[in-house]
């Protein structure tokens, strides 16, 4: 007979982490031997269903590596067109007359390509200022890079030559835990930007602010004299900057901000959402967010969402309108069309 024939129900517990007097469990009642068999049995199912997991996880990550290799020059292509290092023809059965061009008006590639997408996109467009523009023109190409583990993600976006910066590659790079492959939300453990050569005077980041500054002692106390501080202003390139870490406890009472932070900095869950955003949705459905047909689809989602909640507002008012036959009308009833706003109506 086996070892394990002969041991007691604390025993077989005890090997797989069972504790009898774990909190929420009767002190004064003990587990009969059939309850504990069932536990045990219970957590082998939960491990055999974890090493199931690992392999799953193993398995997967050579699938994403392999999907990812053969989508790379996929999108090597992309960029080449969008950059204009590589010109297409469309096969048409009717080819029309070529417009002449000269030195002037010809265009290289999809000029402003990757702004519009940006624009486009609902939460990454609000980060925007006008002033972004004339950088993010010369953005010619935005990719990500998978960590081997797929622990993280590597956002790289690059620049022609432009008036703004000197950098030609911006990164913004994000690390979690466990990995991207995991099933639960993955929590984020590191944010990293890079640090952006501003040129002389092109920082669309921060703004000269000139303020009067009162002397308050000595000869001069009571003059008044002008001061020039730097103060941030909005703009998308404040994306590759750390991220304001919350903390209730360090926050300032009157702005809600804690010294050296300013309004325009992102907190750690807009950073990784506009990273996560970037990644999911406008890198791999590029062309759909420059023509606009990636919103359009989002508006979709929201109509039909919006119809389902009419639909059961109207069943709620069917059920208000019988109350109403039966008790008479109320003297706080609202006339139709009162009751809500209506969805936004678009010109085509």
């Amino acid at each position: 007979m086996s070892d394990s024939a002969n041991d007691t129900p604390v025993d077989k517990m005890s090997a797989l982490q069972i504790d009898p007097d774990a909190e929420g469990g009767d002190d004064d009642e003990e587990l009969s031997q059939a309850v504990v068999n069932r536990l045990v049995a219970l957590k082998q199912i939960h491990n055999d269903v974890e090493e199931i997991d690992i392999e799953y996880k193993k398995q997967r990550a050579a699938l994403e590596k392999k999907y990812e290799l053969l989508r790379a020059p996929i999108l090597e292509k992309r960029r080449d067109i969008v950059s204009g290092e590589l010109e297409v023809e469309l096969e048409t059965d009717s080819v029309p007359e070529p417009e002449p061009e000269n030195e002037e008006n010809k265009e290289v590639g999809i000029p402003g390509f990757w702004y519009q997408c940006i624009a486009n996109h609902p939460a990454i467009g609000s980060l925007l200022s006008e002033e972004d523009l004339g950088p993010l023109e010369a953005l010619s190409n935005i990719s990500c890079e998978y960590t081997e583990d797929y622990s993280g993600f590597k956002l790289t976006f690059s620049f022609r030559e432009n008036d703004f910066f000197t950098n030609t590659e911006l990164h913004k790079s994000y690390t979690v835990a466990p990995d991207l492959l995991e099933e639960k939300a993955p929590a984020l453990t590191s944010v990293e930007g890079t640090k952006i050569d501003w040129k002389h005077k092109k920082n669309l980041c921060m703004t000269e602010v000139k303020k009067k500054q009162k002397a308050k002692s000595g000869r001069k106390a009571g003059q008044i004299r002008f001061v020039t501080k730097m103060e941030a202003k909005q703009s998308f390139f404040h994306f590759f900057s750390d991220p304001r870490v919350d903390d209730d406890d360090d926050e300032d009472e009157e702005g809600g901000l804690k010294e050296g932070e300013h309004e325009f900095q992102l907190s750690v869950d807009e950073d990784y959402e506009a990273g996560h955003a970037f990644r999911a949705e406008i890198i791999p459905d590029a062309i759909l967010w420059f023509t606009g047909e990636a919103l359009d689809d989002e508006d979709d989602d929201d109509d039909e969402d919006y119809l389902a909640g009419e639909d059961d507002d109207e069943d709620d008012d069917d059920d208000e309108d019988d109350d109403d036959d039966e008790e008479g009308p109320s003297s706080s009833s609202v006339p139709a069309g009162q009751t809500g706003e209506q969805p936004e109506c678009k010109q085509s």
